[in-house]
């Protein structure tokens, strides 16, 4: 049995199709297995691939995968998802349940840009050096999924180079580097190389983290730079009880997939 679904490549945080990061938004028609998911991910052009399904009640799920597996968590791909639902879907949902755990999102568009809403996140301060890095931090923080280690100045963030074993023996997914910027709030780097990202160019999912760091008690809004190559610029807003993030979404090209839904090998990939 054949299902044929939708796939949209988009650039996000774009101002041009070069830039941003980019991402594979897929449209399920059905959910196929983990390991037909998995397979897909690696045959579609893009580190990470967003697949989306809306189900006969209206509900929207969305998940993620690279090519070492599931993802709990991406920020980017959740707003080419709401561009891509803002789009083709009647009536543009508020909501989806997000990752294995089916962690609740806020969507929005009503804007103009696409826009995630993200619970705040939780820092817990660990001694600077318990985790080896390869570079002086000078703070370090277990922020859930990832590491925020903070560096003495933007000088010593672009100098870095990673130490690719070190980060895969870090035991979190990724390791926000970060340290106070020339502009914006501050600048920051994301590594995640133990989901088969090693850079990532740009990354909404650290966001909150980086928020409840940087921000001020009163602060409710700020840019973040990240200088993963692009200097791409990320504001983030606190509303309430969420930390929300906007950005521009390019389409890049769209295409089609065929999975036989028996095996996890028999997809074919074309695009329009």
């Amino acid at each position: 049995m054949l299902n044929v679904n939708e796939w949209i490549r988009c650039a996000v945080f774009a101002g041009l199709p070069a830039g941003g990061n980019p991402t594979v938004v897929a449209r399920l028609s059905t959910w196929p297995s983990d390991d037909v998911l998995l397979a897909l991910a690696s045959a579609l052009p893009a580190e990470e691939v967003t697949f989306l399904y809306r189900d006969d009640g209206g509900e929207i799920r969305i998940r993620w995968f690279g090519p070492r597996g599931e993802l709990p968590n991406c920020g980017h791909g959740a707003l080419a998802a709401t561009a891509v639902m803002q789009c083709g879907l009647r009536g543009m949902p508020s909501k989806a349940t997000v990752g294995p755990k089916s962690v609740p999102l806020a969507l929005d568009h009503s804007k103009g840009l696409p826009t995630i809403g993200m619970a705040p996140a939780m820092l817990h301060e660990r001694a600077s050096a318990s985790v080896e890095i390869g570079l002086p931090v000078i703070r370090l923080f277990d922020a859930g999924r990832d590491y925020l280690a903070v560096v003495r100045d933007e000088q010593t963030l672009r100098a870095y180079r990673p130490d690719w074993d070190g980060l895969m023996r870090i035991g979190k997914i990724g390791l926000i580097l970060s340290a106070p910027g020339a502009t914006g709030v501050a600048t920051f780097r994301f590594f995640a190389p133990r989901a088969g990202i090693p850079e990532d160019t740009a990354s909404a999912s650290v966001i909150p983290a980086l928020v409840k760091y940087w921000f001020g008690e009163a602060q409710t809004h700020g840019t973040f730079v990240q200088c993963s190559g692009q200097d791409v610029r990320i504001t983030a807003r606190v509303a309430g009880d969420e930390v929300r993030v906007s950005g521009k979404v390019l389409e890049l090209t769209r295409g089609r997939f065929d999975i036989a839904l028996s095996t996890s090998t028999d997809i074919s990939v074309h695009s329009f």
